[in-house]
């Protein structure tokens, strides 16, 4: 019944406080008028005795009414505050746990670019290595078969290494990519990388195959200077993230 009440004042304040009003207005005329009615000359004391009573009594139940509802809103209120303070700790809680998870993930990216890089500094003195056999495989004389035979099979075997460590390099950049998948920038500057990788690694391979060494090492110098110029912008992407987030950990936000 208390609810219902409490419903009807909070839906529909206006009526309620026009109720409140002609009840404190109607209740004094009542009782004024049930003072004439001959049932109450039956009783003992006097019309100022019992409008006392009355007014106590009326006075004493409007201000029960009164502490009821003053401590219905008060509870009412201090659960919402509860209630409140529950959901900002538990989205507090998510955050950090969000944080924690992201900082973990920005940590197994440093770690993949790490190996990510040590593949591409093989690689690239790979080929290194592939241009000095080919420079050597054409100061040895055609006469001297055997040793053109090793030098050959030395030449062949730096191709196929150049071709695994490509391939190794693409499962790094597939790694870095899966660990930086929640963070956008970082995930947009991993996809560069590939951009650079192959501009420029074929025509390495082409000027070495078709002994223009010179150009083979001017694309060379521009893909080594490339790769550390994006080498540098990833390291610090990650690093910066890596203590935005731990900041974020180490203070909650607050509301």
């Amino acid at each position: 019944m208390k609810l219902k009440i409490c419903n009807f004042i909070k839906k529909n304040p206006l009526k309620a406080l026009g109720i409140g009003i002609f009840l404190l207005l109607f209740i004094p005329v009542i009782i004024a008028v049930c003072m004439y009615i001959p049932l109450f000359s039956l009783s003992k004391g006097n019309v100022d005795g019992w409008l006392g009573f009355w007014g106590s009594f009326l006075g004493g139940i409007l201000g029960a009414i009164g502490v009821i509802f003053t401590t219905y809103f008060i509870i009412k209120n201090n659960n919402k505050n509860v209630e409140d303070a529950a959901k900002m700790q538990d989205n507090r809680e998510r955050d950090r746990h969000l944080s924690v998870f992201m900082l973990n993930k920005n940590e197994e990216a440093i770690f993949a670019l790490n190996e990510l890089n040590f593949k591409v500094a093989e690689l690239l003195k790979c080929f290194i290595d592939i241009t000095k056999q080919s420079q050597q495989i054409e100061k040895i004389s055609i006469a001297e078969s055997d040793k053109l035979h090793i030098a050959n099979e030395k030449y062949n075997l730096l191709k196929d290494k150049e071709h695994s460590l490509r391939l190794e390099i693409m499962n790094k950049v597939n790694n870095l990519k899966s660990k930086t998948t929640y963070f956008d920038n970082i995930l947009k500057k991993v996809l560069e990388f590939e951009g650079i990788m192959n501009a420029e690694k074929n025509e390495i391979l082409n000027g070495i195959e078709s002994k223009n060494y010179k150009y083979a090492k001017t694309m060379f110098d521009s893909l080594k200077s490339n790769y550390d110029k994006w080498l540098k912008e990833m390291n610090d992407l990650l690093i910066m993230n890596n203590s935005d987030l731990i900041n974020e950990i180490k203070i909650p936000n607050k509301d």
